[in-house]
């Protein structure tokens, strides 16, 4: 459910390729509008992703999150939201003790970064993300419920983009390195307009164009295929949110509690490890538990 919550929204973003309030360079043509995303997204505007959707699909977007988090329980949430800022804490204090974690070094780090001296080096950059989603909006229950799309992708959203751009020169996947570059180098061609139709043509240096029909929703420019499945999605999860009473049954609840309890316990144990050997056992332990 949550993917068909959150995916259109920046579906649409790298899509649809229209947005207001970017700017005098804002312009109305299909070309115009998919430039200033680009741009917008290449200075890690993450707000784009709101400003480019139609308005009835912002409040799609923001009833189906509020309607969802209802049905979260709030206990198990918070303490969810505390065990994580905890998390971050041992994630910045004991950088060196988790990179020397005997799991890690064999061969596990290699796969994902090409650089580890790079990534000691900007570790705490990378943390940053976890810390950022951790203390946003996203902190409580309360705030969950009545969250205000447009500020948290615009404040937060934003400042997250930054670390991930930080960590795409890190990691060993070409395409994530590129992402950022891509940004900026595109060309982009309008092949046809029809009114409130465009066909629209974009091309990467060393890849094959990419072809997408478009259609104007209240003034914005969407992707056809989205615009014309977005109702439907949006009625589907609203029923299946609807049918649900709740994520968990109380004793669900009570075991979940439970378990997390013992994985605050952990954490606590990582923040005063001494010693890498201390820290080593701590999490096999934790491991051999599972």
């Amino acid at each position: 459910m949550l993917n068909r919550m959150i995916l259109p929204a920046v579906v649409i973003v790298l899509s649809s390729l229209s947005v207001t309030g970017c700017g005098d360079a804002m312009s109305d043509s299909p070309e115009g509008t998919v430039r200033t995303v680009f741009n917008e997204l290449e200075n890690n505007n993450a707000g784009v992703i709101w400003d480019a959707m139609p308005a009835s699909y912002q409040s799609d977007v923001e009833s189906l999150i509020h309607d969802a988090a209802a049905k979260i329980d709030a206990d198990v949430y918070d303490k969810a939201l505390v065990i994580a800022n905890k998390a971050v804490d041992v994630l910045k204090d004991k950088r060196d003790f988790i990179l020397g974690l005997p799991m890690l070094q064999q061969g596990l780090l290699a796969m994902v970064i090409r650089d580890q001296e790079e990534l000691k080096k900007n570790w705490n950059d990378i943390v940053e993300i976890v810390d950022l989603i951790a203390s946003s909006e996203l902190e409580t229950h309360d705030s969950l419920k009545s969250l205000d799309v447009d500020d948290f992708l615009s404040g937060t959203g934003s400042k997250i983009m930054v670390q991930l751009e930080t960590l795409s020169k890190l990691t060993a996947n070409p395409e994530m390195a590129a992402t950022w570059d891509k940004f900026g180098n595109v060309e982009v061609n309008v092949k046809s307009t029809d009114g409130d139709k465009a066909v629209i043509e974009l091309k990467y240096e060393g890849e094959d164009p990419v072809t997408m029909a478009m259609v104007k929703v209240e003034g914005k420019w969407v992707p056809e295929d989205i615009a014309s499945d977005w109702k439907r999605g949006v009625e589907e999860t609203k029923a299946e949110i609807a049918q649900m009473t709740s994520f968990m049954t109380a004793e669900q609840k009570t075991n979940a509690l439970a378990q997390m309890a013992e994985i605050e316990t952990i954490v606590d144990q990582l923040a005063k490890a001494e010693t890498q050997e201390e820290f080593n056992k701590i999490v096999m332990s934790f491991m051999g538990g599972m």
